[in-house]
């Protein structure tokens, strides 16, 4: 398998199984890396870089939409945390030793028993937001739009056991 100036790629698409010359596998995989280094979401002009998501803030945004439209979700939903492996630089990259990756960005999530995911948020590091805890915060922006709508899930979220965001669930 040829091998780029950064390093090789496992990249299935230039094996050299496939029927073509050395040199043509070459060009398509410069092209290809080219493709993936200048592949860019947002203007870095008119970005807002007091975001620390700015640079997939767009796509994330659309990514959100799609899931909260594509489906309504039943009566049972979870919020739940994941961990993306990762061991780049990054300002909001966590360690967590419990966990079987160590390193990894923090993601929270709202699901169905089904697993279907309808809102992701990237945890982006410590905001300050008076007299709430960052799982209050979470829990509430997450269910945000279902809370409003009144649904089903109101009852079932006041049963969490938090008294500050029980108080916050009471006043929707």
């Amino acid at each position: 398998m040829p091998e780029s100036p950064s390093g090789p790629t496992d990249f299935k698409f230039f094996s050299l199984s496939r029927p073509a010359s050395i040199s043509r596998i070459e060009i398509y995989l410069r092209k290809f890396e080219l493709i993936l280094r200048f592949w860019h979401f947002s203007d870095n002009e008119t970005s807002d870089k007091s975001d620390r998501l700015y640079k997939i803030r767009n796509i994330l945004d659309k990514i959100n939409f799609n899931f909260e439209h594509l489906l309504t979700p039943g009566e049972i939903i979870a919020v739940d945390e994941s961990m993306i492996p990762f061991r780049g630089r990054l300002k909001f990259r966590q360690y967590i030793p419990s966990k079987r990756h160590k390193y990894g960005v923090k993601l929270f999530k709202i699901c169905d028993v089904n697993g279907f995911t309808y809102k992701i948020i990237i945890y982006e590091g410590k905001q300050s937001i008076s007299g709430q805890s960052l799982g209050e915060t979470i829990v509430l922006s997450l269910c945000e739009k279902y809370l409003e709508k009144g649904c089903k899930e109101r009852n079932q979220l006041s049963q969490i056991t938090f008294i500050h965001l029980f108080h916050s669930l009471n006043n929707f």
